[in-house]
């Protein structure tokens, strides 16, 4: 039995969920961040009619079934971001020109703001498999940046995804025996009003004079920090979105010379933005429950389809790696 709608507190009538939203609506914020303002600031933007009035209210979800490999071939026609397949079954992605050295001394400018232990976890989030620093872009000062607001879009945009879809930007540092073992990043429920955690986007924004490597042991894939590449992989399964993809496992090697710098940005299936400010959580909804069960049939519709294809010799057939130029690669270490 589907259990009801949880009611928003403070949504019953029109009001402003955040004590700062007359300051952002007079920055003209309700037309440059309509996603969250017009429905979390909805007395200041005059938008009292898009008030979410339920944590069941939640966004369509982002893509389906084959999106996460439509995604990385959008990548892969970008020539200026020099995109690397390291694998393609499951996708992991470089794009080792994503960020400039003068885009990378501004992100850490902005972004480095305030480090504190990295939480992992449950209880007070901190655990001996994860050592490092992070700085959370989760204030204005930084969020609302134009360094940081050009990061975000430059990262939606070729990931073809809706910025309300984002969590907020981590900039993560480690310093010499740091370290975070392997751990998996869709920690999100399926049914939550967000759903499930898609891509994550890694960017290296130092290079490390030792030690420091991501490693996916289910791949035998190792990848050296190189400052201004990225890494782009998926946390669910193509064929089925509702269904995590265990191969993606992954961890921070210990930096054993040096300071490494990276900056980490996840994207969700669903607006993740507008219900995290109301204060949803993560519990399951109704609508959620129902589009997860749906998926299991769709999802085999899409298998079965496919192998059709690839039967009949259209398919891209067999899983080798290619670089941006074609070649197959095999999955090294870097």
């Amino acid at each position: 039995m589907l259990a009801t709608a949880v009611l928003l507190p403070l949504a019953l009538t029109c009001r402003d969920l955040d004590q700062n939203c007359n300051i952002w609506a007079a920055a003209s914020e309700c037309d440059n961040n309509p996603a969250f303002m017009h429905s979390n600031c909805a007395l200041a933007c005059g938008t009292c009619d898009k008030m979410v009035r339920s944590c069941d209210d939640i966004g369509e979800d982002s893509l389906a079934e084959g999106g996460i490999e439509a995604a990385m071939q959008q990548m892969l026609a970008m020539p200026s971001l020099t995109p690397k397949v390291l694998s393609s079954d499951p996708w992991v992605l470089q794009l080792e020109t994503f960020a400039s050295v003068d885009e990378v001394d501004d992100i850490l400018r902005v972004g480095g703001h305030n480090f504190s232990r990295s939480l992992a976890g449950y209880g007070n989030g901190q655990v001996q498999a994860r050592t490092s620093s992070t700085s959370w872009c989760n204030v204005p000062s930084c969020e609302d940046d134009a360094v940081m607001m050009r990061l975000k879009t430059k990262i939606t945009s070729a990931l073809s995804c809706p910025m309300k879809n984002t969590e907020h930007l981590q900039v993560l540092k480690y310093e010499p025996g740091q370290f975070y073992r392997s751990h998996h990043d869709q920690n999100s429920p399926y049914d939550s009003p967000a759903g499930p955690r898609i891509f994550t986007f890694f960017l290296y924004l130092s290079d490390v004079t030792e030690g420091g490597e991501t490693y996916f042991p289910k791949l035998g894939l190792t990848v050296t920090p190189k400052s201004g590449s990225a890494l782009v992989w998926a946390s669910v399964s193509d064929d089925n979105i509702y269904t995590d993809d265990p191969r993606t496992q992954h961890e921070a090697m210990p930096v054993i010379e040096g300071v490494k710098y990276a900056a980490n940005f996840w994207t969700h299936l669903r607006d993740f933005q507008t219900p995290h400010a109301a204060g949803c959580g993560t519990g399951p909804v109704p609508t959620a429950v129902t589009r997860k069960a749906a998926a299991a049939g769709r999802a085999r519709q899409y298998v079965e389809a496919r192998r059709t294809v690839e039967i009949s010799g259209e398919g891209r057939g067999g899983s080798a790696s290619q670089d941006s130029n074609g070649q197959a690669t095999t999955k090294e270490e870097l």
